[in-house]
C-alpha cells in the first residue's frame, strides 16, 4: 500500500536547484601557486630534435703560490766576495713564475634539454550541446566537461612533477590481491600502499605495471607492463586509502597474489618489457646524488648532486631542519627558499612541539576565557629569513623537499605556438587545440566512426602540448622517512 506522499507524488512538480554542484576533489592550491609563481617559463632557442642546450663553465683558471719576499739566494762568484750572481731559479726553488703547463683553464660542459610531446582530448555528444542551448537547465554540461578535462590536464602535469620513478611514470603502488584475480568490467577495490591517494581521481585512465617476482616498488620502478588494456579509476576512497579499478574494452588483466603493482597514467605507446615514454621531467628526475641529470654526469660534476638523507623514524623538528638546511647551505653556499612536505609530516611536527602551551592563545577581556587552539601558519626561520613550509597531497609520504625557486631557477620550457591553433581559458595558452587549424570556428571538430571514417553526432576536441621542466641549478635538499602524524591518504 502506498503512503500518502507516494499517492500524491505525481501532482508535485519535480524541480532542481539551478546549479551543478562539483563533487570532484579540489585541485591542490599549492601546486597551482608553484606552477604559476615559482616556476619560470623558458622559450629557449630549440634546435634539432626539439633540444636546447645550456653551456656551463666548471673550475677556475690559473695558479697562485707564495715565495719568500726576501728573494732568492745570492751565490758568490769568487772567494773575495767582490762578485755576486743573481739566482736564475736553478739554485732557489720557486723563484720562477708558473709555466704554461702549470696554468689550468676552465672546462665547459652542456646540459641538454629535450621537449616532451603530450596529446589529449575529450568528446561531447551533439545532444548535450542542444540541451545546453535549450535553456532552463540547472547548469551547463558542456562547461563542466571542458572544466573536467582541464582539471585532468592539470593532474597530468602534477603526475609528471610528483611521479615515483622515471621507469614507468607510476603515481601510486597498489597491494596485490590476497589471491589471484582478474581486473574485469566489474570494479574491484585495491589498497594504495605507495604514492599518494590524492593523485588518483575518478575517471582517470591508467595502466598496471608489475613483474614475475613482484619484488619492486614504485620508488625503483617496475619495468614490465602487465597489459596494454586501459584501466579506469571507478572511485577513490581517500579516507580509507583504496581505489576501485575496472577495465573498459580489451581483455581481463590477471593480478597474481601478494606483492605490489605500479599504477601509471595510460600511454598507448607502452610496450611490455620496455620503459614508458617519458613525461615531462619531475623532481625525481633531477634531485639525485648519483647518475646523470640532463646528460650531466654527477660523478664528474659533484656540484650538481643534491643532498638526500634518510631520517627514518624521526619527526620533523626545528633542530632537524637546522641540521640539514644548515648543512646544505654550508656545503653549497646556496639558500633554500621553499619547503614542501606532506600534511602528515606537518602534523608530526606539531605533535612533537615540546611545550604544547605554544598552541594555545587566550583572549581575556574581563569576560569568560576565549581559548583559541590549533595553528594558523607554520614557517621556518634560518638566519633571520623565513622559509615557507607548504604542504601538498601529492608529495610522497614522509618526504620533505627543500627547493630553490628564486630567480627563475626552475623553468617550464615550451615552444612557440603554431599560428592558427586554438586556446581555451580553462586550459591556458600552452595547450594548443587543433580544430581551428583545420578550419573549425571552435575547439571542436566532428567525431568519426573508427571503421568507416564517417562523421558521427559527437564533437571532439583534441590538443597537444610540448614541455619540459628543468632547473638551471639542480641542487636540492630531500629528506625521506620522516614520521607522520595521524592522517590519511
Amino acid at each position: 500500500m502506498a503512503s500518502i506522499l507516494e499517492a500524491i507524488s505525481k501532482t508535485v512538480m519535480e524541480t532542481y536547484e539551478p546549479a551543478i554542484k562539483d563533487a570532484r576533489p579540489r585541485l591542490d592550491k599549492t601546486e597551482n601557486m608553484i606552477r604559476t609563481t615559482s616556476i619560470g617559463v623558458g622559450r629557449a632557442n630549440f634546435g634539432r630534435e626539439w633540444k636546447a642546450k645550456h653551456t656551463f663553465v666548471g673550475g677556475q683558471a690559473g695558479i697562485n703560490y707564495s715565495r719568500s719576499i726576501l728573494g732568492g739566494t745570492m751565490p758568490s762568484a769568487g772567494a773575495s766576495g767582490n762578485l755576486l750572481l743573481y739566482d736564475d731559479g736553478s739554485t732557489s726553488a720557486g723563484r720562477t713564475f708558473p709555466t704554461i703547463a702549470e696554468m689550468p683553464t676552465p672546462g665547459f660542459y652542456d646540459m641538454e634539454i629535450q621537449l616532451k610531446e603530450n596529446v589529449g582530448g575529450f568528446a561531447i555528444p551533439l545532444q548535450v550541446f542542444m540541451y545546453d542551448k535549450a535553456g532552463g537547465n540547472v547548469g551547463s554540461v558542456v562547461s563542466e566537461v571542458v572544466r573536467g578535462a582541464a582539471e585532468g590536464y592539470v593532474m597530468y602535469e602534477i603526475h609528471g612533477r610528483w611521479k615515483l620513478n622515471s621507469v614507468n611514470n607510476s603515481i601510486c603502488v597498489i597491494q596485490a590481491p590476497s589471491s589471484s584475480e582478474d581486473v574485469t568490467t566489474t570494479a574491484k577495490t585495491y589498497t594504495i600502499i605507495g604514492g599518494r591517494i590524492r593523485s588518483l581521481r575518478a575517471g582517470m585512465v591508467c595502466q598496471i605495471w608489475g613483474d614475475a617476482t613482484l619484488a619492486n616498488t614504485g620508488a625503483s620502478g617496475i619495468n614490465t607492463l602487465v597489459s596494454t588494456t586501459k584501466v579506469f579509476v571507478e572511485d577513490v576512497n581517500t579516507l580509507a586509502g583504496t581505489v576501485q579499478l575496472r577495465r573498459i574494452g580489451g581483455s581481463d588483466i590477471n593480478l597474481t597474489a601478494s606483492g605490489y603493482y605500479d599504477l601509471a597514467p595510460y600511454n598507448p605507446a607502452n610496450v611490455s618489457g620496455t620503459n614508458s615514454p617519458s613525461m615531462a621531467s619531475g623532481w625525481i628526475d633531477w634531485v639525485k646524488s648519483t647518475g646523470t641529470v640532463f646528460g650531466v654526469s654527477l660523478s664528474a660534476h659533484a656540484d650538481w648532486r643534491s643532498l638526500i638523507a634518510s631520517v627514518t623514524g624521526q619527526p620533523l623538528t626545528g633542530t632537524l631542519l637546522n641540521k640539514y638546511v644548515g648543512s646544505f647551505r654550508d656545503a653549497t653556499g646556496k639558500d633554500i627558499d621553499t619547503i614542501i612536505t606532506t600534511e602528515g609530516v606537518l602534523l608530526g611536527l606539531l605533535e612533537n612541539i615540546e611545550d604544547a602551551a605554544q598552541l594555545f592563545r587566550y583572549e581575556i577581556q574581563g569576560e569568560a576565557v576565549n581559548a583559541q587552539i590549533g595553528f594558523s601558519d607554520v614557517g621556518y626561520r634560518y638566519r633571520g629569513g623565513k622559509i615557507p613550509i607548504l604542504t601538498t597531497p601529492h608529495c610522497p609520504a614522509g618526504d620533505l623537499w627543500g627547493f630553490r625557486f628564486a630567480d627563475g631557477n626552475v623553468r617550464r620550457y615550451i615552444p612557440p605556438r603554431i599560428d592558427g591553433t586554438g586556446t581555451d581559458s580553462d586550459f591556458g595558452s600552452e595547450v594548443q587545440f587543433l580544430a581551428q587549424l583545420w578550419g573549425s570556428p571552435s575547439i571542436f571538430t566532428p567525431g568519426r566512426d573508427p571503421t568507416t571514417g564517417s562523421e558521427i553526432d559527437i564533437q571532439k576536441a583534441v590538443y597537444y602540448f610540448f614541455r619540459e621542466l628543468a632547473p638551471m641549478d639542480p641542487q636540492t635538499l630531500r629528506l625521506t622517512g620522516l614520521t607522520e602524524g595521524t592522517t590519511t591518504g
